[in-house]
């Protein structure tokens, strides 16, 4: 039987590869928030969830610990430590000199702060929803960008430029993701295993 799980969307981010490392041969499906990942677990239409918990550099991801904490149904089962590491993507025939603003998910920019300041100072730092829609954001600016996003997004996107590899600040970046299960469709025996 196939396994079901939901992570936090879009394809091409951090999560989706702490999936893919978890169980290469699942069914991965995407949502758009970690609630949603947890409602997915919890209602039976994924077999487990992936969502992150902790970052070395940014520290606690408070909406998993708050779903851990408003969904007692929900329960660990697993953890993927998945190292951080950021690319930055231009367009096409973008000179990066001429770069007039970024975008990334506001934890991406923080871990890559000193980078952007040392390299691009001066270039505005606008959040976008996650890393890979920092792409999508990027490719409809009006003014010359870039995005700060995983290799897998790039992989996605083969037209992009990449400008800079490993930018992140601390190399020893990691992320720490959690599996979810749910309590309520293991079977009885696999829950009196469990204890």
């Amino acid at each position: 039987m196939v396994v079901r799980i939901a992570y936090l969307g879009p394809t091409g981010t951090y999560t989706e590869e702490a999936a893919l490392r978890y169980n290469p041969e699942a069914t991965l499906q995407p949502f758009l928030s970690i609630p949603a990942v947890g409602s997915a677990v919890s209602s039976g239409v994924t077999d487990e969830g992936v969502v992150p918990i902790e970052n070395s550099l940014e520290g606690s991801v408070t909406f998993t610990l708050d779903l851990l904490i408003s969904r007692p149904e929900l329960s660990v089962q697993n953890e993927v430590v998945v190292p951080i590491e950021h690319f930055l993507y231009t367009l096409p025939g973008i000179d990066p000199s001429e770069l007039q603003v970024v975008y990334s998910h506001p934890q991406a920019l923080a871990q890559c702060k000193e980078y952007l300041e040392r390299r691009f100072p001066g270039v505005q730092q606008l959040a976008s929803l996650s890393t890979v829609s920092a792409i999508t954001d990027m490719e409809q600016s009006k003014v010359p960008a870039a995005s700060i996003s995983p290799r897998r997004a790039g992989e996605l996107h083969p037209s992009l430029e990449i400008i800079g590899r490993g930018i992140q600040d601390n190399v020893n970046n990691a992320t720490r993701f959690v599996v979810l299960l749910s309590l309520i469709h293991i079977s009885e025996p696999t829950r009196l295993g469990m204890i």
